[in-house]
């Protein structure tokens, strides 16, 4: 079995996370976190997966999620290289977007995501940003809400920012 990403933790107040969707296994972990969307349904769980924290236990919360592609951060080597001889970095935008999901509490991550657990699913689309709106209901004690960006297909390759306000 393909080992998968730990699940990362994002505040609701403080409300932002770095990811990555990178198709080939890390050297040091042997992780691969781009699963794509469904129908990918044996690769989709290696996605990163963002548990929500920081919501109200006693209330529903009306939520704004944004994902945006962001360029890859540059290396030591190439900023020297930039400074001697500007050169235009490619930055190729992938097509993405969100899944948002509930998982029980002793579940250590998302492995599927039926009808019965998906919350939302954005549009996949090749753009640099997906935002969604939507009320979150309260959940019971023992379930999180655990947002998913995907790419489109298992194989692409990206860098992205999760942010998350909230209003009660």
């Amino acid at each position: 079995m393909q080992p998968v990403q730990r699940l990362i933790r994002i505040d609701s107040s403080t409300g932002e996370a770095s990811g990555v969707w990178n198709p080939d296994p890390d050297p040091a972990t042997g992780v691969v976190t781009s699963g794509g969307c469904f129908p990918n349904h044996s690769t989709w769980r290696l996605n990163p997966q963002f548990v929500v924290t920081g919501l109200p236990d006693d209330q529903s919360v009306h939520v704004q999620i944004t994902l945006k592609q962001i360029a890859p951060p540059k290396q030591p080597q190439q900023q020297h290289e930039q400074q001697q001889k500007p050169k235009q970095q490619e930055f190729k935008l992938c097509a993405m977007g969100l899944f948002i999901g509930i998982k029980d509490a002793r579940w250590d991550r998302l492995l599927m995501l039926g009808q019965d657990r998906l919350v939302h699913r954005s549009e996949m689309a090749v753009r640099a940003e997906v935002t969604t709106e939507l009320s979150l209901p309260r959940l019971d004690a023992d379930q999180q809400y655990v947002i998913v960006p995907s790419t489109f297909e298992p194989t692409e390759r990206g860098y992205f920012k999760l942010s998350i306000a909230c209003a009660t």
